[in-house]
């Protein structure tokens, strides 16, 4: 998908929310798709229901979190970001300090 076909792609989907009553932001719907052409290369961002997940009351890290929630199959984070976020929730900032100091 070259960078015209997003554009026209991310238009249509924002003009499909507004006849549903939804607001998206255009910036962060595209940059969402980006994100997942990034991490998923061999998949089709159209297999994605991306009007029927948005909420509009979200901020763009809590969406990420919802379409990594429906849409597991694919990935949404990056592998760097994924270890750090596992270390955060084992031992919140401590486990990931000590997780630092034993890699140093």
């Amino acid at each position: 998908m070259d960078e015209d076909v997003l554009e026209a792609y991310v238009r249509s989907l924002a003009k499909s929310a507004e006849y549903r009553g939804k607001f998206i932001n255009y910036v962060e719907l595209r940059a969402l798709i980006q994100r997942f052409k990034r991490l998923n290369p061999d998949a089709d961002p159209k297999t994605v229901d991306w009007v029927g997940v948005w909420d509009e009351r979200l901020e763009y890290s809590e969406l990420l979190e919802a379409f990594r929630r429906n849409y597991p199959m694919y990935r949404w984070v990056e592998d760097s970001l994924r270890r750090v976020s596992r270390m955060l929730g084992r031992g919140g900032l401590r486990g990931l300090l000590g997780s630092l100091t034993r890699i140093a």
